[in-house]
């Protein structure tokens, strides 16, 4: 709370106190109070001072400020322990911010007042193949972080990156050519049109793509003429850019289908091969400042730094020796790209966790080139999804799953938790079995994506299928069902009631819900600064939580007017403030949701 801190800061000021120890936080004892201040305890000592006298002191300074401006009754303020300052809000005080909070467009969140241009780069599927169960997290944390950017404030610039010019072609390239070596496109001498139809369709590319790595890990000589037909493609050979060409529209429409499912969205659709037309300029920047040196009859960057100690970071191989580039190079070439056209205040990649040593490189070689000299740039790495084994999810044969058989998979146990449109409630409601595919979509789609986001990004989790689509507990569907649950008191309401109602504050339960929903502000900045929806995920839940038992505690309909105003506007406010939330998770929040009575 704004005001509160700025006492704070003020009499931290005037006592010539570390504003770093001036810290308003959440109370970490909410049944004592609402706020916290322990700045005393921590500056005690070096001031000399016992802690509950400096803290006493503090506690003078704030209250004169606040007699000064007629407010002392807003607050309650107590010394605990040895020096902990709690501090209350007055209920009159609580009533009136949650009452602004629900005329507010914004719900009490306001805009940065700096803002900036932020490129975010997620999603990075390979070409040549179908994506599978390690894309989603990059797609849906990516999405949200680019949700609440753009709800902070921010101009967000988002880009797929997709993997499409780099040596897993090659090795495609050359499985199709020992398989069928007869293809105008490994013909030489070839003076024409090369076909419009793709000579394979993504099934035939996924297996292409698989045969032609065991091919290349089993023989030495097939990696070799891999390694050299990734260069000749690079180098512009005709039949094996047509086929790159072919594998890249074969690849990315069924990307963008994965995509709009999940409704992940990019403004731009580049890949390595765009960067590579800044290769030959970026190789002029690194020359002219002898950043590139030979090594073994490659090109390479020293990235190493005085801060790696005893083992200096690896080089960066910015040309191979039969001259190909790297995702070292493209990766570079991407970040001047990027200063170029959209002059970045902050490069943001969302990128799975064991690329860290990968990204320390790039930054470090783009540091040393000058392409960051304006920009601050970051890696949001995150963790596996793992199987109940603990291990990397996979199919029992040890392969990869699809993400969209993922997808079907949970689609299928939602669609199983609701009731069949001959149901009397569905038929009453007059609800189609259409209506009931896009709702098990929905329940679906926040399945997933809450059951990914509610963990820290670092960490790995446990994909459970049972567990995740349930309408209980931790869950996107629980949160779903929490507005579907409001949606249905709100059109009960009476025809007269407003939503200019004024909100009082007249039990334990009202106070709780009102306090709870005024720390959506805090919610919101708290993922955007951490890049972490988890901060959304948990207030969510909180609120869900806290609802639900004002909602036992206190009823709502059958009230005289001004309990009934007052606790529809908190109900209407809870509504606003989880669909929100939602909204920046990526998860849609369905009028009604019906499920199975048996």
């Amino acid at each position: 709370m704004q005001v509160l801190q700025t006492l704070f800061n003020q009499a931290f000021k005037t006592l010539n106190l570390s504003l770093d120890q001036a810290q308003i936080t959440l109370s970490n004892r909410p049944d004592l109070c609402d706020f916290q201040c322990n700045g005393a305890l921590a500056l005690a000592k070096q001031h000399k001072k016992p802690p509950r006298q400096l803290a006493e002191a503090i506690l003078n300074n704030v209250r004169q400020s606040l007699e000064a401006q007629n407010q002392t009754s807003l607050f309650v303020f107590d010394i605990a322990g040895p020096g902990f300052i709690n501090i209350i809000l007055a209920d009159q005080l609580l009533a009136k911010l949650v009452g602004e909070q629900a005329q507010d467009p914004r719900l009490g969140c306001a805009k940065t007042l700096t803002p900036e241009t932020i490129v975010l780069d997620f999603g990075g599927p390979n070409v040549a193949k179908e994506m599978h169960v390690g894309h989603l997290r990059s797609a849906i944390i990516g999405e949200s972080i680019q949700r609440i950017m753009q709800f902070v404030g921010h101009k967000t610039i988002s880009d797929v990156h997709l993997g499409d010019w780099g040596l897993p072609y090659g090795k495609t390239i050359l499985e199709l050519k020992f398989q069928q070596p007869d293809l105008v496109y490994f013909d030489n001498n070839f003076q024409g049109e090369y076909p419009e139809k793709p000579p394979v369709n993504l099934q035939q590319l996924n297996t292409l793509y698989r045969e032609g790595n065991v091919r290349c890990k089993q023989d030495e000589q097939a990696l070799e003429d891999a390694r050299l037909i990734t260069a000749q493609m690079q180098k512009g050979a005709a039949g094996y850019q047509a086929l790159w060409r072919h594998f890249v529209t074969v690849s990315v429409a069924a990307i963008r289908q994965n995509y709009q499912r999940l409704d992940v969205n990019f403004d731009y659709w580049y890949g390595e091969s765009d960067a590579y037309e800044y290769i030959d300029k970026v190789t002029g920047i690194l020359k002219s400042k002898n950043l590139l040196v030979e090594s073994q009859g490659a090109q390479v960057i020293d990235v190493a730094s005085p801060a790696d100690g005893e083992k200096p970071l690896h080089p960066l191989i910015f040309f191979k020796n039969n001259g190909a580039v790297t995702y070292g190079s493209t990766d570079v070439a991407t970040v001047y790209q990027r200063q170029q056209d959209f002059a970045a205040n902050r490069i943001v990649y969302v990128v799975d966790q064991r690329q860290s040593l990968h990204f320390t490189q790039v930054f470090r070689a783009a540091a040393k080139a000058g392409f960051l000299d304006n920009t601050t740039i970051h890696h949001i790495g995150f963790g596996t999804i793992n199987g109940k084994d603990g291990k990397p999810l996979k199919t029992r044969d040890g392969e990869q799953i699809f993400l969209n058989t993922m997808l079907d998979e949970v689609y299928q146990a939602a669609k199983s938790l609701l009731p069949s449109p001959e149901s009397a409630e569905c038929k009453a409601d007059q609800v189609t079995a259409e209506d009931l595919e896009e709702m098990a979509e929905a329940v679906a789609m926040a399945a997933v994506k809450f059951n990914d986001m509610k963990n820290n990004p670092v960490s790995d989790y446990i994909f459970d299928l049972e567990q995740c689509t349930k309408f209980e507990g931790k869950t996107g569907p629980y949160l779903q069902y929490a507005v579907a649950r409001i949606n249905s008191i709100l059109e009960k309401a009476p025809a007269n009631w407003t939503t200019q109602a004024q909100i009082t504050l007249e039990n334990e339960f009202e106070r709780k819900l009102a306090f709870t929903l005024l720390q959506f502000e805090p919610s919101v900045y708290k993922a955007f600064n951490r890049y972490e929806p988890s901060a959304l995920c948990d207030h969510a839940y909180e609120v869900a939580q806290v609802f639900s038992r004002f909602y036992t505690e206190c009823p709502i309909l059958n009230q005289s007017p001004a309990v009934l105003g007052s606790r529809l506007a908190l109900a209407k406010l809870t509504k606003q403030v989880l669909s929100q939330e939602l909204e920046l998770l990526g998860i849609q929040t369905p009028e009604r949701i019906y499920t199975r009575r048996d």
